[in-house]
Formats: structure tokens, sequence, C-alpha cells
């Protein structure tokens, strides 16, 4: 019945598109359909479209997260506050952790849909009880899990505090590790060259805004 129905939408999409299709270029249009086909449109049967969205919402996840972080440790210097007013600054570091982890969310919950890799309910939810590289998945289970935490800290930082609220954050470099090292042992595209580079690029601007963070706080002190 679910699968009748797919293919029901699938052939109505197909129908209703297919007049603007008639406008692109016969080579384009032979490209889109040959990706759609390698992606296994529709989604019914055995398609691969699913693990294509899990990837592509997993890297863009990470990439949010990379800049929520990157964003985190800018605003704390002063180059950062002089230019952009606080309340600016704290919206954007807001928006990026958000979004991260709605694609971190999409990420595994549409795995559900994988018939190959075949995770259930209880494979997304819990940590470590995956069937494919448990150990790996589940460090990232548990770095979305404290990422969330984290982002959700700021929301109730008056109840807890300013000065807990503060220190809890500092947990966030955890997390960002776990989440990387989950990308680059369980990511099936960790291989390609492009996405090597991505992971060792956003790791060492990491490194280095740190670091940066730590000279600058030190200086402070010193003065």
């Amino acid at each position: 019945m679910l699968l009748s129905n797919a293919l029901r939408i699938d052939t109505t999409l197909a129908t209703s598109l297919s007049p603007l299709l008639a406008w692109v270029p016969p080579e384009l249009r032979q490209n889109l359909t040959g990706e759609a086909s390698l992606m296994g449109w529709p989604l019914a049967g055995e398609t691969t479209a699913y693990w294509y969205m899990a990837r592509a919402a997993g890297l863009l996840g990470y990439l949010l997260l990379w800049a929520a972080t990157s964003w985190g440790l800018l605003v704390s210097t002063k180059v950062v506050k002089e230019l952009i007013a606080a309340p600016i600054t704290v919206s954007l570091h807001e928006f990026l952790s958000l979004a991260a982890l709605a694609f971190a969310a999409f990420h595994a919950l549409i795995l559900l849909g994988d018939r190959y890799i075949n995770f259930s309910l209880i494979d997304i939810i819990y940590p470590f009880a995956a069937s494919y590289r448990p150990g790996w998945v589940g460090l990232g289970q548990l770095g979305f899990y404290l990422s969330a935490t984290l982002a959700f800290s700021f929301y109730i930082r008056k109840r807890i505090g300013h000065q807990v609220w503060r220190s809890l954050h500092y947990l966030t470099f955890l997390a960002y590790t776990m989440i990387l090292v989950h990308g680059l042992t369980a990511g099936t595209d960790t291989g390609v060259l492009p996405v090597q580079a991505m992971y060792v690029a956003t790791g060492l601007t990491i490194a280095f805004l740190i670091y940066y963070r730590l000279l600058t706080t030190k200086q402070k002190r010193k003065a």
C-alpha cells in the first residue's frame, strides 16, 4: 500500500513537472535524469536516495557545527565585539547552532528509510547500539546529545547562573571533537580527497581559534 502510494505520488509529480522539463536543454535533462536514477528516485524499493540524503545532511550539519563553534570563539575576541553589535552575534550563533542540530537530526532519522543499512529507531536513539560501526556511530550520537544540551542551556542560563552556563559551554569543544571523529571514522565520504581536506581545514581552524583565545586570555590576565 505504501509502495503504491509512493509510486502514485512520484508519477503525479513527474506529470506535473513534464512541461517544465520540456524547456530544459536535452543534455542537462539527460544529466538530471541520470542523477535521479542514480539516487534511486522514486523513494521506494531499494532506493539509495535515503543514503545520499543522510550523507549530505551529515556533512552540512558538521559544517554548521563548525561555523557555530568558530563564531562562538570569534565573538569572544575584541575585534568582533567592536565591529558587530552583541545582539547580532548572539542571534547568528543561536541560528547556526540550531541549524546544525536540525541537519544532524535529519542525518540520523532519514536512515530509517534506508534498506541497506537497515537502522531501527533504537539504533538511531541509543548510543553504541547500531550494527554499523557502533563505536564511531555512538561517538557521534553522544556528540549530538551534548551539543543539543549545550544549545538549549542558552534558554535556561538565567536559572542556572551565567557562570555555570559559561563553564558548561567549554564542553562545546568536546562535542565538536566527538562529531569530527565520528565524521572521519564512520563517514563513507572520508576517503574522498575534498572531504578529507574539509575535515583537516575545519579542524585546524578550531585548533587555531582555541589557541588564539587562550593566548589573548593569558595576555589580558598579565595586563
